[in-house]
């Protein structure tokens, strides 16, 4: 489910497309009515990580209705810092805060009633994680977050511009882990893709770290 989704949203594939796709996800989920992780009962396993990039996908395509049990979920799972010691697929909050940042701007425009509370109690969130040590990638979705929500993290920008390896790359981060062994998984071009993207959306204000 998470990278078909994510494919999806982000290629903007036609609606009969995604809408063909979307109709097969609706046969695995939850009798609670909560998206699963696979195309398959046999691994009946949930995330919010997952449904946040699922959720992306339902309001994109104008049927985020259809997931309510879902999203009040996820809304739960924030309230509750649930993520802070990761998911069962992401071992870093700043990934569920991250893809739920994302899942945002899509309610935005459809639920502008959900929008508004959510996005106030996901800046209190990160709030919290601001100046907390983190891996590169992690630090690098966080500064990407605030410049959505329009915080300027200078401390946190200075310290990922530190990071940057000779090569111009940056380490790898622990994007994702399976969740039977823990084994966590990532590559230093998506961390650096990450600080890439952070350190350019920062550019208005990027002097402050000199």
């Amino acid at each position: 489910m998470d990278t078909t989704s994510l494919a999806i949203s982000i290629l903007n594939r036609p609606s009969h497309v995604a809408n063909l796709v979307m109709d097969k996800m609706l046969q695995y989920r939850t009798p609670d009515g909560l998206m699963q992780t696979f195309f398959t009962d046999f691994k009946n396993r949930v995330d919010p990580v997952v449904c946040c990039n699922v959720l992306s996908l339902f309001y994109q395509y104008r049927r985020g209705y259809q997931l309510s049990e879902t999203l009040n979920w996820v809304q739960q799972f924030l309230q509750r810092r649930a993520y802070i010691y990761g998911t069962s697929f992401y071992p870093v909050p700043e990934a569920f805060l991250f893809f739920l940042s994302r899942l945002l701007l899509r309610l935005k425009n459809c639920r502008a009633w959900v929008y508004s509370p959510m996005r106030s109690l996901l800046v209190e969130r990160l709030e919290e994680r601001i100046g907390v040590p983190v891996d590169a990638a992690s630090l690098a979705m966080r500064l990407i977050i605030c410049d959505q929500v329009g915080i300027r993290d200078v401390q946190g920008l200075r310290e990922l511009l530190s990071m940057q390896e000779a090569d111009g790359g940056w380490e790898m981060g622990s994007l994702y882990h399976y969740a039977s062994k823990k084994l966590r998984l990532g590559n230093r071009g998506a961390s650096t893709a990450l600080a890439l993207d952070a350190i350019r959306r920062s550019q208005s204000w990027l002097s402050h770290c000199n």
